[in-house]
């Protein structure tokens, strides 16, 4: 907590406990916030010294850092796995490719921008936009003076204002500073500007954010609290470093960056998303590959939301499966209520197993996209196919949801499948964690029950991933 945030608590606890005279109160209250207002200006002179200094230290030479990049783990067998017989032919699809179309406005006094189908508007002036001729540490250190002696508190407040009224997590809201930093330079033809407002503001956010010099390119460096893969990075000391260029990274590129940050811009950017974000809000009916119990089933698709998923590079698996629930799953889940009610609780699963098993069409990751891809429980309702980890995640989801037991994802050797504990035993193949008994379900192996396990992984030693 920040002293500012601090005092301005303790203003609110103070004015809703005096016992005093009414004009007592506000003689001590008028006392009270002249405090506040110098202890403000007290912080904003010492938030602007550091930034001057910062500015001098940027102007040191930079350091030059390799960089490397995580593969994800390979998860995807070469196909899935039917127990019994095929099931039907699956339907045509309606599902596209996400767009997110970009509207920039500089207006008087003002600069909207298009976040994810929804209009923001903020506070522009021309002094907002300090050019950056080159990414040399000269040029850069003379932009951060600059910048410290520039009112950005307007900014700052919308976007932060933005964050909270959008549910906006830390990787929104990296997004969000992100593509109004964009905005602001659109006009100006000048990328690096962009990204080292990206940084500044984030820096004055209080995260972890740093600026990285490739080949006469700034390009954003940020510290990451999750690990993520397919995306450059960099050590420095103990820190991890993502590097997050809209350019690929020539082949053995080495970056030129600096070792400290900014002193109180430490946070780490967090993929973890608690709520899910409060875009456009806009859905388009999608209808699922197959029929199940002799009935298509339709769905709602948030394409805002989707595009927001896919900025977002592979991470933990728990990032997606502890992930918010849109509304769009809630209504498929009150659909599906409709299907277990009065059910015991091995039938609901049974029933909950089958639908992931016999709705969906399967593919890898590689045959889909070329790459890893790990699906958020609404990406399932928007593209034609799906893989393990994404079924695996996505019956978790439903099974909380709709049964509230606990569940569990599967980490075999190239496989992910689930795993529901249930209030009496049911037999069949069980990991136990924590004191409780895990029993296997598998929404790839096709026509297979609570405890049945593919022939190739019996026996198997699994890591069981607690959700």
């Amino acid at each position: 907590m920040t002293f500012r945030r601090y005092i301005q608590i303790t203003a609110l606890v103070i004015a809703g406990n005096l016992s005093l005279p009414v004009n007592g109160q506000k003689d001590l209250l008028r006392e009270f916030d002249a405090f506040v207002n110098k202890e403000n200006k007290t912080f904003d002179n010492r938030t602007r010294q550091m930034n001057k200094e910062f500015a001098d230290y940027l102007e040191r030479e930079w350091i030059s850092f390799p960089t490397y990049t995580n593969q994800p783990p390979s998860i995807d067998p070469d196909t899935f796995f039917i127990k019994k017989e095929e099931t039907k032919n699956r339907k045509e699809e309606i599902h596209l490719p996400p767009e997110e179309k970009k509207d920039i406005r500089p207006e008087a006094g003002q600069l909207t921008i298009s976040f994810f189908g929804k209009s923001l508007s903020f506070p522009f002036t021309p002094s907002l936009v300090i050019p950056v001729n080159n990414a040399g540490e000269k040029a850069v250190s003379n932009a951060w003076r600059k910048a410290s002696e520039t009112d950005y508190a307007p900014l700052l407040s919308m976007l932060l204002q933005y964050k909270k009224d959008l549910r906006l997590n830390d990787w929104g809201y990296l997004q969000l500073v992100q593509q109004t930093a964009e905005a602001i330079y659109a006009r100006h033809n000048n990328p690096n500007g962009a990204v080292f407002l990206t940084t500044y503001l984030l820096n004055q956010s209080s995260f972890a954010a740093r600026m990285g010099r490739i080949e006469n390119r700034l390009a954003l460096l940020v510290e990451i609290n999750e690990t993520i893969y397919n995306v450059p990075q960099l050590k420095n000391d103990r820190q991890t470093l993502s590097i997050l260029s809209d350019r690929p990274l020539p082949g053995n590129a080495q970056v030129f960056t600096y070792k400290e940050s900014l002193r109180f811009a430490t946070e780490r950017i967090s993929m973890c998303i608690p709520e899910l974000p409060l875009l456009e809000g806009k859905c388009q009916p999608a209808v699922l590959p197959h029929t199940w119990q002799d009935e298509s089933v339709t769905v709602k698709v948030d394409k805002a939301l989707i595009g927001f998923f896919s900025t977002i590079p592979q991470t933990e698996f728990t990032v997606y499966a502890r992930s918010g629930t849109s509304e769009q799953i809630k209504d498929l889940c009150r659909y599906l209520k409709k299907h277990i009610e009065n059910k015991s609780e091995t039938e609901a699963v049974s029933l909950l197993l089958d639908f992931v098993q016999h709705t969906f069409d399967y593919q890898s990751d590689l045959g889909q996209f070329g790459y890893e891809k790990v699906f958020f429980p609404d990406e399932m309702l928007y593209y034609p196919y799906n893989d393990c980890e994404d079924r695996a995640i996505f019956f978790c989801r439903l099974v909380r949801l709709l049964l509230n037991l606990p569940v569990a994802l599967v980490d075999y050797p190239n496989h992910i499948a689930a795993a529901v504990c249930f209030s009496e035993p049911t037999g069949g193949t069980l990991f136990r964690q924590n004191g409780k008994e895990y029993t296997l379900c598998d929404p790839t192996y096709i026509n297979a029950k609570i405890g049945e396990c593919m022939q190739q992984f019996i026996g198997i030693k699994a890591e069981l991933i607690i959700l």
